[in-house]
């Protein structure tokens, strides 16, 4: 953990290397069964390098289902927002369309002034 710390506070280091350090700090957290701390350790790597694909036949099987666990977790918050958005955008639509339908209305048919269409007939008086 002490060769770590230095490392993840060095912002000149190339996101390579920080990936790696990330990694094997997620071991080190892992080992001493703080799961928390490990699963930050994952969501820094997984920021870095997001394409991040953990090897199971050398890394820690806990590490890789932890690794699992977050991308998974990402995809649904992406997923959820992205459905956020369409719902938004076809509020807009609807309401631009029922905007423009007034205005229509308003423009084209809503003029009383007689100029166009013919007055009703009055009314015919009821037979007695």
């Amino acid at each position: 953990m002490a060769r770590l710390r230095p490392c993840a506070q060095e912002r000149t280091l190339p996101d390579s290397v920080r990936a790696r350090m990330y990694r094997l700090l997620s071991f080190v957290h892992l080992g001493q069964n703080d799961e928390a701390a490990a699963r930050r350790a994952v969501e820094s790597l997984l920021d870095l390098r997001p394409d991040f694909a953990p090897d199971p036949s050398e890394d820690r099987p806990d590490f890789v289902s932890l690794v699992e666990r977050a991308k998974r977790q990402r995809r649904a918050r992406a997923e959820s927002e992205e459905d956020g958005n369409r719902r938004w955008v076809r509020w807009a639509l609807g309401a631009a369309a029922a905007a423009l339908g007034t205005a229509a209305v308003l423009l084209l048919g809503g003029d009383d002034s007689g100029g166009g269409a013919e007055p009703l007939p009055p009314p015919q008086p009821l037979p007695e």
